[in-house]
Order: structure tokens, then C-alpha cells, then sequence
């Protein structure tokens, strides 16, 4: 990803768009229901069926030390670009966005809560395009439905682990009302949904939505084998050899289970071994780790590195001697396949839909908790370096050979061509019972 974002849009100030949101969702606006016949009524525009597709992603934001849907979306849009639509980003601004090629990137103010005046006066709809949010909750991604429905065009929302059972309940009181005031009705009305996992498709219809699922694995950057052999050749070379990794890499909040991390160490902690904590902070929850792991005694075993570069994280992943993802819930667990992807095995516990690293013998998949993840840390760190790097390659195969970015984004473009009419139904798409 080299080149610059190619559009800005112009600076939305906070109060200019807040009332916008507030009488969108004070006046309950009533919404075709489109669940039940949507397939048959698509495309509605009489135009030239064979114009190139123009699918417009919508995502809160494209920062570089993000990680998560800041970096899937943008890659799946480039490959999906490689292959031939015309692909455009709504974005919020930030410090540091990342940069690509291909995608056409609008981005508004860091603090635009409402995309609607912009998309309204910027963007003229072609007569094949599709809408796809990734993402729930955020008033700035509503605009894409609304946009959707105001040009009487498919859209499709990517919930992205958002409506699991945990993250349902974090901030409950907050999430309860958006989703009776139009949460609901967004994924309902969708003309179709991605799920990561079929774990995910059967949160959602535990919800009781309705609308057509997609189940379609994440994508995952996967470094060459040429870049892999020189990180090779420099851990032959680290400045403590003598030292042995257990790495968790990603967002420091509560949802990533890091009080458990931290309890299982204390539990288990094995001489010549660290833990080191890479990301960014979310909610001070990186004081909350620190005051636990000074109770237990165990501060002393862990380093807080904060984001790292794109570049820089590879080499975190490739130097450390097992990866560990905590987690109580994710749709997917992107750092996993990252971490396989550089030879290093795996610690996830049954949060994440990873059962594929306990059968291909290349991680340890097990139930949430501090005693399920102490057994596997403690196993995990009494195995020999070879017999770890065994396992790691084992994963960076099962990785390449299952979710690279080519594979994903021919199947999402699958699902394009039947919301526009172009083809029948993928069988990657479940219907409701």
C-alpha cells in the first residue's frame, strides 16, 4: 500500500452533522422492509446491467495503528479492486491513515458523526453499485443504509463481531437503545450480511435477524517467503537469544481477556520467558493490567511496547516464541492468522472461531478462562524451539493455502454479482429457517 488517499472531504464540524443524527433517529423514519423479497427486486435500475459494479465500504476509520477493520477493509477493497470493480472508502480521518493503491478514499473530519450532507452533494450513485458498512453502532456508518435506500440500491453490513454475546453486553444500556432505534432495523432491512464465521451468522440469527448471511472468512496479509527468510536470518541474530516470548498483539481492552493473561502467568510463570504487550490502549486499560500484575507480583515479566508500523509488527510476531489471543469474543481474530502467518504457534482460547489450529497441531484452542489458558501456556513453553517452529509452519501453511486476500475477495464478488443481478445465489449465503 503506497500511494496517497486521493480524496478529502471537507471539514464537518461536530455541531453541523449532530442534529442531523438526532432527528434521524427522534422521527423513527419509516424503512421499506426489504428481508423478505430482496433477491427478486435487484437491480431495480433499468441501466446498462453490463457497467462495470461500484461498491462503496463504508469503516469509522482507516488509522494505521488501528488494526482490525482499518487494515481488512482497505485490503480487501484493493484485491477486490485487482479484480475489477470500481471500489471507493467512506472514511473518518486521522493521524495517520493508512495509504493504498487502487480504492478511491473519501475521507471526512475525524469528528464527522454523519456522512449524509457529504455523500448527498459528493457522490453520484451509478445505476450498478452496492453499499457495504462494516461495522454496527457508530452513527456515522448509518449513513450508509440511509444512502443505500435514498438511491435504491443494494447494502450490505459486515457486523464484525460487533453483535456477539460479550460485546452485546459491553456498554449494554447504550447498545439496547441504539438497537431498538434503528441497529435492528439496519440489519434486517440488509439485503444481505457478513458473517466471518459461522459462529457469528448464528449470533445473529439468535437475535432473531433475518436477512440473507454470508459466511465468508477474513482475508489476511501474509509476508513473502522472502521476507520470512530474512526474519529468520536476524532472529539468529537478537540481542537475547537467551530469552524466550509469550506475545499478545492488538487492542488493550477488556474484551481481549489480558486479566486473564495476566493471572494464568502468575500461575505458571517459567524462568528465562517474558510476556510482551503490543498495541493501543483503550479505556486506561493498560493501568488496569499494570495494578494487577504488581498484585500478583508478576510486573516485573511484562513490557508494554505500544502500536507498531506495519513493517514493525512482522518482526514482533516472527520473534516471539508463541502468540496468545486472551479473548472472550471475536468474529474472526485477525492477529492469529498474522501470527501463523509468521511461523509463530498459537494460544486462543474458544472465544474465537480458531478451532482449525487444535486440528492442524499448530496452537492450542481452548476454553475461556485462567486455568484452560495456564495448561496451554505452561505446555506450550515446556516444548522444545524446534518442536514450537514445527507447529508454526504447520500454521503458515493451513494460512496461505485457506484465507489469502484473492480467494476472500472472489467470493464476496460473488456475492456482489447476485445482489446486483448478475448471477444466482452463492452457496457461501444462508438463508433463514
Amino acid at each position: 500500500m503506497t500511494t496517497l488517499l486521493k480524496n478529502t472531504a471537507p471539514v464537518f464540524a461536530k455541531h453541523s452533522t449532530a442534529g442531523l443524527i438526532q432527528d434521524s433517529l427522534a422521527t423513527g423514519t419509516k424503512s421499506t422492509d426489504r428481508s423478505t423479497n430482496r433477491s427478486a427486486k435487484w437491480p431495480r435500475h433499468p441501466g446498462n446491467n453490463t457497467s462495470p459494479l461500484s461498491v462503496y465500504h463504508f469503516v469509522k476509520d482507516l488509522d494505521a495503528s488501528s488494526g482490525g477493520l482499518s487494515r481488512s477493509v482497505p485490503q480487501v477493497c484493493c484485491e477486490l479492486a485487482s479484480q475489477g470493480i470500481d471500489v471507493s472508502i467512506i472514511s473518518r480521518n486521522s493521524a495517520a491513515p493508512i495509504t493504498m493503491d487502487g480504492p478511491e478514499c473519501f475521507l471526512l473530519s475525524a469528528n464527522a458523526r454523519n456522512a449524509d450532507e457529504y455523500l448527498q452533494t459528493r457522490i453520484a450513485v451509478k445505476s450498478r453499485s452496492i453499499i457495504h458498512v462494516n461495522g454496527l453502532w457508530l452513527p456515522f456508518l448509518n449513513a450508509g443504509p440511509r444512502f443505500a435506500q435514498n438511491a435504491n440500491v443494494p447494502y450490505v453490513v459486515s457486523p464484525r463481531g460487533m453483535a456477539a454475546p460479550w460485546a452485546m453486553r459491553h456498554k449494554q444500556i447504550k447498545k439496547a437503545m441504539a438497537w431498538r432505534l434503528y441497529q435492528k432495523r439496519i440489519l434486517q432491512n440488509a439485503n444481505c450480511l457478513h458473517a466471518t464465521a459461522d459462529i457469528e451468522m448464528q449470533h445473529l440469527r439468535n437475535l432473531g435477524i433475518k436477512a440473507p448471511i454470508a459466511v465468508i472468512p477474513n482475508g489476511v496479509e501474509i509476508i513473502s517467503n522472502e521476507r520470512l527468510e530474512q526474519l529468520n536470518v536476524e532472529r539468529k541474530h537478537r540481542a537475547h537469544p537467551e530469552i524466550r516470548t509469550l506475545l499478545f498483539l492488538g487492542r488493550i481492552q477488556k474484551v481481549k481477556g489480558l486479566t486473564n493473561l495476566v493471572k494464568a502467568w502468575a500461575k505458571v510463570r517459567q524462568p528465562g520467558w517474558r510476556i510482551q504487550i503490543v498495541g493501543p490502549e483503550e479505556d486506561n486499560h493498560q493501568s488496569e493490567i499494570e495494578r494487577l500484575a504488581r498484585r500478583l507480583g508478576v510486573l516485573q515479566d511484562i513490557s508494554f511496547t505500544g502500536p507498531q508500523s506495519n513493517e514493525a509488527k512482522w518482526k514482533t510476531y516472527h520473534d516471539a516464541d508463541i502468540f496468545v489471543l486472551p479473548t472472550y469474543t471475536e468474529n474472526f481474530g485477525l492477529t492469529v492468522a498474522e501470527a501463523l502467518g509468521c511461523e509463530t504457534p498459537v494460544i486462543t482460547t474458544k472465544g474465537a472461531p480458531w478451532k482449525e489450529i487444535s486440528t492442524n497441531s499448530c496452537g492450542w484452542w481452548v476454553d475461556i478462562g485462567v486455568d484452560p489458558l495456564a495448561s496451554a501456556m505452561l505446555e506450550a513453553m515446556n516444548l522444545t524451539d524446534h518442536q514450537r517452529k514445527e507447529m508454526g509452519r504447520r500454521g503458515r501453511q493451513m494460512v496461505l493455502e485457506k484465507y489469502g486476500w484473492t480467494g476472500i475477495a472472489r467470493q464476496i464478488n460473488e456475492v456482489y454479482s447476485w445482489l446486483s443481478g448478475q448471477s444466482t445465489m452463492p452457496t457461501c449465503v444462508k438463508r433463514a429457517a
